[in-house]
């Protein structure tokens, strides 16, 4: 509770003159506390050494299939691997390296404004849904085709499958991340603008 009173206090901060410091972690911030479903923020200790996302972003399926919008959504936010992540350059975000020249409570605002933009999509985006369902069962099956690949008589066949399912993630990865990266990019300019305006 410590963390999550930090992180509302650095979204919700004003000046002296009442604007919002950070307008575009404020603005997902408010979006978030005015939706019509819950979102609930959990931050659970890492498992293991293989449970390294910083952040990840569940939804429950609407029970109706006309329904095309969650009815809630589960922000893990892991804070031990927030503090620790490198970040990595992202091809074609010119110097733009997540969580770079940003420590505790900045990162974690960073990870949330990229899981809200996904929690926004789901919401404004009608496929949204359906393209998350389709790259999780992709996952699946290209889990399938990496065993089949282990024979020698089914190896050709299983890395031309493996082909065509990263051919296909490549692009749904795009869809659905590119909105979110591009939030925590705008997020990242305006931590970072501020704390050097700071220093």
């Amino acid at each position: 509770m410590e963390i999550w009173r930090t992180i509302e206090q650095k979204a919700l901060a004003q000046n002296a003159a009442g604007q919002p410091l950070y307008p575009t972690l404020q603005e997902l911030f408010s979006w978030a506390k005015m939706t019509s479903f819950p979102i609930y923020i959990e931050m659970p200790e890492a498992r293991d050494l293989w449970d390294c996302a910083a952040g990840t972003f569940l939804f429950e399926k609407p029970q109706a299939p006309a329904q095309s919008q969650p009815t809630a959504v589960t922000i893990l936010l892991r804070v031990a691997v927030i503090d620790r992540a490198a970040g990595e350059r992202t091809a074609g975000e010119h110097g733009f390296v997540p969580f770079e020249g940003l420590k505790g409570v900045d990162r974690y605002c960073e990870a949330l404004a990229h899981e809200l933009t996904h929690a926004r999509q789901s919401v404004t985006d009608l496929e949204f849904l359906q393209l998350a369902d389709r790259r999780k069962s992709l996952n699946d099956e290209s889990v399938r085709f990496q065993l089949l690949r282990r024979t020698a008589e089914t190896r050709q066949s299983a890395t031309r499958g493996l082909q065509a399912i990263a051919d296909e993630l490549r692009l749904l990865t795009e869809r659905i991340e590119g909105p979110a990266r591009a939030v925590e990019q705008q997020v990242w300019r305006e931590l970072r603008a501020r704390r050097d305006k700071d220093c």
